[in-house]
């Protein structure tokens, strides 16, 4: 999906060339622009049950003589019912939409790097999925002290994500280590503090195409104390 999505935003890229930051919508079309495809639609639907009531008016008059006129008359309420059917259904939908109001992801980014756009893209299509089956996508990232002595680790991402966890002192034969789990694909950073110093170390987490290896399990985010002796 992430090369895809790098395809995708290419393309809108070239149409983009004059400008280098912008803003734009990801996950469909914005309220307004369902609402007003809704409206169109319901408005053309309607406009067919009137023309199918003014066919049912005439056939009606020759049904109770003439088979053919009573089978017409039949067809045209059966088309209508399935119009009124597909009527009530869209109304639903624009009921909800209009009681939901949810808006479209707009987020901006660098147009002209399309491999930024297509990770804001991935990052919003996870979030999109987490709702539309109500289930949350998780990550799970580890952090590993090789050094002999207690640290202090904050890790903070997108989405204000912060956790702060305790690593016991490690060793570089047996780091001490801890998992931790995360929703939103980005940039990830763990600071490693102890009583007179700390260490950020930067990584990407949650992105289709990076992994990291630890004790043979494949992990979505990595960060790593090295050992000082």
């Amino acid at each position: 999906m992430f090369f895809l999505a790098i395809l995708m935003v290419a393309i809108f890229v070239s149409a983009q060339a004059q400008r280098r930051y912008s803003k734009f919508d990801i996950g469909g079309m914005s309220p307004t622009e369902r609402l007003s495809k809704i409206d169109s639609q319901l408005a053309h639907m309607k406009k067919d049950v009137a023309r199918l009531d003014e066919k049912a008016l005439r056939w009606k008059s020759h049904s109770k003589n003439d088979i053919v006129a009573l089978h017409n008359f039949n067809e045209i309420n059966a088309q209508k019912e399935v119009l009124v059917a597909e009527i009530q259904k869209l109304t639903a939908q624009k009921n909800e939409l209009l009681i939901n109001n949810t808006q479209t992801e707009s987020i901006s980014v660098n147009t002209k790097d399309p491999v930024a756009m297509a990770t804001a893209y991935y990052m919003v299509k996870v979030a999109d999925n987490n709702s539309s089956n109500n289930q949350t996508t998780r990550f799970t990232g580890v952090l590993v002290n090789y050094w002999n002595r207690v640290m202090v680790v904050k890790v903070t991402g997108p989405g204000g994500f912060l956790q702060e966890i305790t690593l016991g002192p490690g060793s570089s034969s047996k780091p001490s280590y801890q998992e931790f789990e995360f929703q939103i694909p980005g940039d990830y950073t763990a600071v490693f503090s102890w009583s007179n110093g700390s260490i950020p170390v930067t990584k990407k987490g949650g992105w289709p195409n990076v992994s990291y290896i630890f004790n043979g399990k494949i992990y979505a985010f990595k960060a790593t104390q090295l050992g000082r002796f």
